[in-house]
C-alpha cells in the first residue's frame, strides 16, 4: 500500500526532522556507503551557522548558504552524513553523487584531492508527496 500526503503532513514532518539541524550541525561528504555513524574517510566537512527554513509544498530551502570547504583528504565521495547541532550525532545521512535525488555536488566529479575547493550554493530537503 502506498500513502498520498497532504502538503501540511509534508511541512510538518520536515519541520520537525530538520529542527534538529541548525547552528553547530555539519554537512560531511565522506567515502563509501552512507550511515548516520561517521564511517569512511571524511573528505569535506561544511559547519552550519544556520539550518533549514521553513517547509513550503513540502520542500525546506538550507539557509546560509553558499559554504566553501577545502577536502581535508583524498577519495571519492560515496554519501553526505548531516549532523544535528552538537555536531557528531548523525540525523540525516544519504547518497551524494552526481544523479537527482542524491545530495547536490557540484564538482562534476566525485574524486577529489587533498586542497580542492567544493562549494555548496544551495539545497532544498524535499518530503515526497507518496510514500510506501
Amino acid at each position: 500500500m502506498s500513502w498520498t500526503h497532504s502538503d501540511a503532513a509534508r511541512d510538518a514532518a520536515n519541520n520537525g526532522r530538520l529542527a534538529l539541524i541548525g547552528a553547530g550541525s555539519k554537512i560531511e561528504l565522506r567515502t563509501g556507503a552512507k550511515s548516520l555513524t561517521a564511517t569512511g574517510t571524511l573528505l569535506y566537512d561544511f559547519a552550519l551557522a544556520a539550518g533549514f527554513g521553513a517547509s513550503s509544498s513540502g520542500a525546506a530551502a538550507l539557509a546560509g548558504v553558499p559554504l566553501t570547504a577545502l577536502a581535508i583528504a583524498t577519495g571519492t565521495i560515496g554519501h553526505c552524513r548531516v549532523t544535528g547541532t552538537d555536531g557528531v550525532t548523525g540525523v540525516l545521512c544519504g547518497d551524494a553523487g552526481l544523479a537527482a535525488n542524491d545530495f547536490p555536488i557540484a564538482a562534476g566529479s566525485l574524486s577529489v584531492v587533498i586542497g580542492q575547493p567544493l562549494t555548496i550554493s544551495g539545497w532544498t530537503y524535499t518530503t515526497p508527496t507518496e510514500s510506501a
